[in-house]
């Protein structure tokens, strides 16, 4: 129980440096981005555009077969 109690205490304290550590590592990104050639930065978007994609064809696959599971199992 001690340590639970000593994880409740740090929490807010962890959760802050890693808020802050992921703004600080997001603002080092976008000032990386902002020095790339313009060649680079639309091949970033279209891999970007790319990787949506082929992200929701693979949802679509996983929702046909289920669609489909669910249709043989009313048959029978």
């Amino acid at each position: 129980m001690k340590m639970m109690n000593k994880l409740k205490k740090y929490t807010p304290r962890i959760n802050a440096v890693k808020v802050a550590t992921g703004t600080g590592l997001m603002s080092l990104a976008i000032s990386a981005n902002a020095a790339l050639p313009d060649d680079v930065k639309n091949a970033i978007s279209a891999a970007k555009a790319d990787g949506l994609e082929a992200g929701w064809l693979v949802v679509s696959v996983i929702a046909a077969l289920f669609v489909m599971s669910i249709v043989k199992r009313l048959l029978r």
